[in-house]
């Protein structure tokens, strides 16, 4: 689930950049970071998300 969340979170944005998709690939370290353990849905919102490391 967090996988996806995360995904769909950031892939709006950044569909057409390579280096963003590359980050979002499920072995990348910013994935893994972002995925392990719980999400606060309620906090980490499209409005209040963390930038990716580009």
């Amino acid at each position: 689930f967090q996988y996806l969340y995360i995904l769909l979170l950031y892939m709006p944005d950044h569909k057409d950049d390579p280096a963003a998709v590359e980050i979002l690939l499920p072995w990348s370290s910013f994935i893994k970071e972002h995925c392990t353990g719980l999400i606060d849905v309620e906090t980490i919102t499209p409005e209040n998300k963390p930038q990716l490391p580009l």
